[in-house]
């Protein structure tokens, strides 16, 4: 008489199957967190870069007396044309009088370990805009019309371009990415 149920050699090939089923399933599962972990952090040291450059850019549109680098007299305003000197570092460095009249210069620096964005408002210490999860590589600030050209008129704006490019992770999870922005100062000069 047949006992009516499942053989051994079937329990151990069902078993198989459904071991292999769950490997590939928790290998997929483990996967896809590692993935979404990576994402989170690349987001994260965008955003980071991108608030840095945004501050820049609010202070700069209400800004005057813009002065491409942080060395001569910062008082006085000075274009670093694009195509002039590109590499040259007194692009890495942007000097200007804000809203309320105080002199602000921001820069690259090395903060750490790795290169940040600073802010120093009134001739006071350096502050740090962008945090440590990302590594700012090349911060270059190109001003044009700080100074109206013979042949224009007043009124005239000044015209401040910023490139950024940081990094952000390690190892293979190691993902770079740039910025860029065109700012036109609202202040109408003549």
């Amino acid at each position: 008489m047949m006992k009516k149920g499942f053989s051994l050699i079937e329990m151990i090939v069902a078993v198989g199957i459904f071991s292999v089923a769950a490997l590939i399933g928790v290998t997929a599962l483990l996967s896809l967190t590692v993935s979404q972990r990576k994402a989170i952090a690349i987001q994260s040291a965008y955003d980071n870069m991108r608030f840095g450059v945004e501050v820049i850019s609010k202070d700069l549109r209400t800004g005057d007396i813009i002065h491409c680098s942080s060395s001569g007299v910062l008082t006085m305003p000075q274009d670093c044309p694009p195509g002039v000197n590109d590499a040259d570092p007194l692009h890495q460095s942007i000097t200007f009088l804000n809203s309320s009249g105080q002199t602000v210069r921001y820069r690259l620096n090395t903060c750490g370990s790795v290169g940040c964005i600073q802010r120093s408002v009134g001739g006071g210490p350096d502050e740090q805009l962008t945090g440590d999860d990302i590594n700012i590589q090349d911060l270059r600030f190109f001003v044009k019309g700080s100074l109206p050209s013979e042949d224009e008129t007043p009124p005239f704006h000044s015209t401040v371009t910023i490139i950024a490019r940081g990094e952000a992770g390690s190892g293979k999870s190691k993902s770079q990415f740039s910025l860029e922005t065109t700012v036109i100062q609202r202040t109408v000069r003549k």
